[in-house]
C-alpha cells in the first residue's frame, strides 16, 4: 500500500531546522528538481543530513523545461532531477554533464484526481464537460503524459478550451486541490496518500496509455567550485541511487529501476 508518510511543511519544517547552521560550516550541494519531486527531494535531503549534517542541500524547483533552460545559461546546480530522460539527454549530448552520470532514478506514475468526485475513471474522463487541469506538455513531462492519454481516448481536440494548464505539475496540483478546477491529472506520488485512503477519487493512468515517464538525473560540473564542494556533489549524488534512497522513492508512489 502506498503511503506518503510525511506532509510536505512537515518536511520542509524538518529541513529548515537541519540547515540552519552557518553556510560557512557546510559543503553546498546545489539541486535543480522537476515540481513532481520536490517533495520526495525534500524527505531524501533530511534523511541525508542526519548522516551528513555538514552538508546542505540547497533545492530548486521548477518544471523540467524551466530547469533546463536555467542550465543552459548556466546556473550553478551540481545535479538535475529532471521529469524525464529528454533533458538529461541533450545535456549529455551538449558535453554538459559529467561523464556517465546520466541515470534513471524513478519512474513516474500518472494520476487523474478529483478529490471531490465519487468515482474518478476512465469512462468518466470520456465524458468529462468541465474544466480539467494538467501541466504544460511543452515544459512538464506530466503534461505530456496528460496529452497522450487524451489523445488516446480522442479527447484531446474537443476539449481545447475546457484545459487549465499548470506552469508545472506542482501548479497543476494546487489548481485541483483548491478546487479551481475539479478533476486533472497530477502525479501518482502527489497523491498516494489519497490513493490509499480513498480510491474513489483517483484512477491511475493505465501505463500503456502514455510513454513511459523515465525519469532521469545527470551531474554537472561546476569547477569554479571547491573540491570539498565537488566531493559533497558526487556524495549525494550517490545516495540517491543508495538502496535506501530508492525504498524511500518507492514509498513516494513512483517505480525504480530494479525494484518492483
Amino acid at each position: 500500500m502506498l503511503r506518503v508518510f510525511v506532509s510536505m511543511m512537515a518536511i520542509i519544517g524538518l529541513c529548515s531546522n537541519c540547515f540552519a547552521q552557518s553556510a560557512s560550516e557546510k559543503q553546498i550541494v546545489q539541486v535543480a528538481v522537476a515540481a513532481n519531486f520536490n517533495l520526495p527531494l525534500h524527505g531524501l535531503a533530511y534523511a541525508y543530513y542526519k548522516s551528513h549534517p555538514d552538508t546542505e542541500i540547497v533545492i530548486s524547483s521548477a518544471s523540467t523545461g524551466v530547469l533546463f533552460a536555467q542550465i543552459q545559461r548556466g546556473a550553478p546546480f551540481d545535479l538535475f532531477l529532471a521529469a524525464d530522460s529528454k533533458r538529461p539527454e541533450a545535456l549529455e549530448a551538449a558535453g554538459q554533464i559529467e561523464n556517465g552520470s546520466r541515470v534513471t532514478y524513478a519512474l513516474g506514475k500518472l494520476a487523474l484526481w478529483g478529490p471531490n468526485i465519487e468515482h474518478v475513471s476512465e469512462t468518466l474522463l470520456r465524458d468529462w464537460q468541465q474544466y480539467l487541469a494538467i501541466a504544460q506538455p511543452e515544459l512538464a513531462p506530466y503534461g505530456m503524459a496528460a496529452q497522450q492519454t487524451l489523445l488516446k481516448l480522442g479527447r484531446w481536440e474537443d476539449m481545447q478550451h475546457s484545459l487549465v494548464r499548470g506552469a508545472n505539475i506542482s501548479q497543476t496540483y494546487q489548481t485541483v486541490y483548491t478546487g479551481a478546477t475539479p478533476l486533472g491529472f497530477v502525479a501518482l506520488s502527489q497523491v498516494a496518500d489519497e490513493l490509499s485512503q480513498h480510491q474513489g477519487h483517483i484512477w491511475v493512468v493505465p501505463s500503456h496509455f502514455y510513454a513511459p515517464i523515465v525519469q532521469q538525473m545527470v551531474r554537472i560540473p561546476q569547477p569554479q567550485k571547491s573540491t570539498q564542494q565537488q566531493h559533497a556533489a558526487a556524495e549525494f549524488y550517490a545516495f540517491l541511487q543508495s538502496d535506501s534512497a530508492k525504498a524511500m522513492i518507492q514509498q513516494y508512489g513512483y517505480g525504480v529501476v530494479g525494484k518492483e
